[in-house]
């Protein structure tokens, strides 16, 4: 029988969860909680429910980690010799929800003797939330089976139904194919109740969300009235922060509101506060409960989009709160698990960068059955990241990237040779001087290896897919050969080595470079680059060029810097008195450049070259040889 608000128990006590007392005082409250529920709500199993009347049954009071704003205590009251442990020695100990007592389990109090969970109300969570309507919508969720049913009420907290047979979801297993959709399902049905304790307002449109932000912000910046002088500047900086991007979004939101509105745009009533802990899942064995959500506090009537993106973000909330971890790209979901259309599966066969594992034990027993050979194991697993599908097993996932700079490692070899499926590796800021274990990496598409030793291009096997790399600040002395990667690769940056040429195998056939960077060379002359149909950016500042000859055929370049090199001005006899700067450039004679937009060219041998640059029929003013921004909309020619 569902219990009404009317109807719940209520007590005129507090409770202090520091108390050494504690357990005392929550038996004495738990006891005429389950008497008053039995004899008032619904009658329990008679023989035990007589039994705790006649205090005949011996109580354990355990502490229940995991809460962040509040104090919690799971309460049993045990019959028959499943009892563990003597009534004196009941003081409180640290234990997860789910682990297991001395108690055997009881249903709820449908007709057995419940298990209680004492929840004491944090003083901070209590000045932002109020928790008469916290109760109430909890008493409203609970009469309808929503939630856990609600035992009583005292003064700073309530005791409620405690799941014996769920257990917190694990954070990555969050978006897992197994919890995933009945997490989904679970929240949509959430998203069509109304609990009228929750207050929609007069405005059914009107979200939650916005008023809630500001009231935190100005509860804030009221504690912070008593605060240190030297601490208050830095939170009151943070609180205009926060009260500003909220009022930008707000506007934004509301700017691009469209008459067709998105289902996902609709107000309904949501958790906000789906982190992993939050959602109860059966445990192994189980098969008659199902998926639950706890923990009404933040409730609220919101857009439903707001309540999955924070679901979302709580996976990475989670794995700080689970594991003292805190990394935005290595956790938060990718774009396909966020969209649905795949999720990471429950079981499959355990492999070094499958993300399927699930949780860090599991991943660290795989990784302790491995040799131990490289010092740096333990630095390249904490550098993983971005979850998401690899093409190397479709419909597989994996850790995508993995950013292990500035470690001062030697040798990279074995340590990345098993993560076969990443796509993006940042070794920058090392003392590397070969690379080979990234030629097993067959997808590899962004490396950044700049700030090492390295002496030589073929230090490793270029991946087909490299659309990125920079291998800037090394001690490399050719450019080598990159046709293994001709298809695919768009950006080159080898700034502040030793090349001193660009050989004609170098860049043969990478038609889709768009941005090269050889500045701080050995450079002399522009070479076997007229070729590249696609290059939009030419960096080679730093040099020792002295005439810009081999630049024809480059028709979409944008940005050009030769800054710093020794180009001279050319002294034909047959150029006008009065020429553009362009055409005065030694070697751009008979360039036609349409797209042109940025030009540096300070620091050379120009000498009091005319500072003229003629744009169409217009002629600009050279802001004295440093940069020249040329307007993208008259194409500038040189005759």
């Amino acid at each position: 029988m569902p219990c009404t608000w009317e109807q719940v128990p209520r007590f005129e006590v507090s409770i202090d969860p520091s108390d050494p007392r504690v357990s005392d005082h929550l038996e004495s409250l738990c006891r005429e909680c389950v008497l008053r529920y039995n004899d008032e709500v619904a009658h329990l199993a008679g023989v035990e429910i007589e039994a705790v009347r006649a205090r005949k049954t011996p109580v354990e009071v355990t502490r229940v980690t995991g809460g962040i704003t509040n104090s919690l205590f799971k309460v049993e009251f045990c019959v028959g010799e499943d009892f563990g442990a003597s009534p004196a020695s009941n003081a409180p100990t640290d234990s997860t929800a789910e682990s297991a007592s001395g108690c055997s389990d009881k249903k709820g109090p449908s007709g057995r003797l419940p298990v209680c969970l004492v929840r004491v109300f944090g003083e901070a969570g209590s000045s932002i939330i109020d928790r008469k309507t916290e109760n109430r919508v909890f008493s409203d969720l609970s009469s309808i089976g929503f939630g856990p049913a609600l035992l009583g009420i005292f003064r700073n907290g309530r005791v409620e139904e405690f799941f014996s047979q769920l257990r917190p979801l694990g954070p990555l297993e969050m978006v897992t194919e197994k919890w995933t959709p009945e997490i989904a399902q679970h929240l949509r049905y959430m998203h069509s109740l109304e609990p009228a304790a929750a207050g929609r307002g007069r405005d059914a449109n009107q979200p939650d969300l916005w008023g809630r932000i500001m009231s935190y912000v100005a509860k804030g910046r009221e504690l912070l009235k008593s605060s240190p002088e030297d601490e208050e500047d830095d939170f009151m900086t943070m609180l205009s922060t926060v009260e500003g991007e909220a009022k930008w979004l707000q506007r934004t939101i509301e700017s691009r509101k469209s008459v067709d509105e998105s289902p996902l745009e609709t107000i309904v009533f949501c958790h906000n506060d789906l982190l992993s802990g939050n959602i109860l899942v059966p445990k192994a064995g189980d098969g008659q409960s199902s998926l639950r959500f706890i923990d009404y506090e933040y409730c609220a009537f919101n857009p439903a989009v707001a309540d999955i993106a924070n679901h979302f973000a709580a996976v990475v909330e989670s794995m700080l709160i689970v594991e003292n971890d805190y990394n935005v790209e290595k956790y938060f979901p990718s774009k396909d698990l966020q969209q649905g259309e795949t999720a990471i599966p429950d079981e499959v066969e355990v492999s070094a960068d499958d993300v399927s594992p699930l949780t860090r034990e599991q991943v660290g027993r795989d990784y302790s059955s491995r040799p131990s050979g490289s010092s740096s194991q333990q630095q390249v697993t904490a550098g993983l990241g971005g979850l998401g599908i690899t093409p190397v097993e479709p419909g597989h996932h994996a850790y995508l990237s993995c950013s292990i700079g500035n470690l001062s490692l030697t040798n990279l070899d074995p340590v990345l040779r098993d993560y076969r499926h990443l796509q993006v590796v940042d070794v920058s800021h090392n003392r590397l001087r070969r690379l080979d274990a990234l030629s097993a990496i067959p997808c590899l598409r962004v490396l950044n290896a700049s700030h090492n030793l390295l002496r030589r291009m073929d230090c490793f096997t270029l991946a087909r897919s490299l659309e990125q790399v920079d291998m800037s600040y090394n001690e490399i002395q050719e450019l080598g050969d990159w046709s293994n990667c001709r298809t695919s690769l768009r950006e080159l940056r080898l700034r502040g080595n030793a090349i001193k040429q660009i050989p004609a195998y170098g860049l043969k056939r990478t038609n889709h470079l768009e941005l090269l960077d050889l500045s701080e060379n050995q450079i002399t002359t522009i070479e076997n680059i007229a070729h590249l149909p696609e290059l939009g950016v030419l960096k080679l500042t730093h040099n020792q060029i002295s005439s810009l000859h081999g630049l024809d055929g480059l028709n979409r370049l944008r940005e050009l810097d030769v800054s710093n090199n020794f180009v001279k001005a050319s002294r034909s006899p047959a150029l006008p008195p009065r020429t553009s700067l362009l055409q005065s450039l030694q070697g751009l004679s008979s360039w036609t450049c349409t797209s042109l937009a940025k030009l540096a060219v300070s620091n050379n041998q120009l000498g009091d070259l005319d500072t003229n640059l003629e744009v169409g029929q217009q002629q600009q003013r050279g802001c004295g040889f440093l940069v020249i921004n040329i307007p993208t909309d008259t194409p500038a020619r040189v005759h």
